[in-house]
């Protein structure tokens, strides 16, 4: 279900619609995109009564055509990561470690990232997009930079240490990680490269608040969001 809370006066509502277990919502003017784990998506009214779209699914929708590079198993489909550029325009990454762009509006499917031997079908952890580009972080510790229009690599691809899992970006130019040992790095592109910065640049929440580290956001290009597995937030200064 979708609920939506009222803060101020402790309230909330939930939607009439039940589906699969949710991985996005992207908030519209006036509505509600919903991507769930299997592909399927709906769009619902802020009031969550009335369905301004039923319910589609990405992969098998006849409406949907894919370009040439795309050769997805249906049967297989799982989203483990996902990242809205735009209403009409989700960047998702399967299971299998593919990444695709969903075009909502011409009904399009794009290859973004494709593992072509089978020994690298490892799961995408971590999606992020700013200006263009997309971050993508692999399950064995590798960040890619790419264009979010032709998949080509823009940054030389990095082995992270330390069992990195979550990647952000800061600005443009500066990604921020986060390892499972609770150790944020920044990166600052520079010359197609990624170059580490000093952890000294960091002010944060010392070991003994801030338990294991479960999501990252960037509130703006000094300043990031840290939640924890124990449901606390915590900000993060980046100098």
């Amino acid at each position: 279900y979708i609920y939506i809370f009222d803060l101020i006066n402790k309230s909330h509502f939930r939607s009439n619609v039940q589906l699969s277990p949710i991985v996005s919502i992207y908030q519209s003017s006036g509505s509600l995109i919903v991507l769930t784990i299997d592909g399927n998506y709906i769009i619902l009214a802020m009031n969550l009564i009335d369905v301004l779209n039923p319910i589609v699914n990405l992969f098998t929708s006849l409406e949907y055509k894919t370009n040439s590079e795309v050769n997805i198993n249906h049967e297989n489909i799982i989203i483990c990561a996902c990242q809205f550029v735009s209403a009409n325009n989700v960047v998702i990454a399967l299971l299998t470690g593919e990444v695709v762009s969903v075009d909502f509006g011409q009904r399009k499917l794009s290859m973004i990232l494709e593992t072509v031997d089978s020994n690298d079908k490892l799961p995408v952890m971590s999606l992020s997009y700013s200006s263009g580009k997309i971050i993508i972080l692999g399950l064995d510790h590798t960040i890619k930079i790419v264009s979010a229009t032709t998949g080509l690599n823009l940054v030389k691809t990095e082995d992270l240490p330390d069992l990195t899992f979550l990647a952000e970006w800061m600005s443009p130019s500066l990604v921020v990680t986060c390892s499972v040992q609770n150790v944020f790095t920044l990166w600052k592109l520079q010359n197609e490269k990624m170059a580490c910065s000093n952890l000294s640049d960091f002010e944060g929440p010392t070991n003994t608040n801030l338990t294991l580290v479960s999501s990252i956001k960037a509130l703006d290009a000094t300043t990031l969001i840290v939640g924890d597995l124990k449901g606390k937030v915590h900000t993060i200064n980046v100098n």
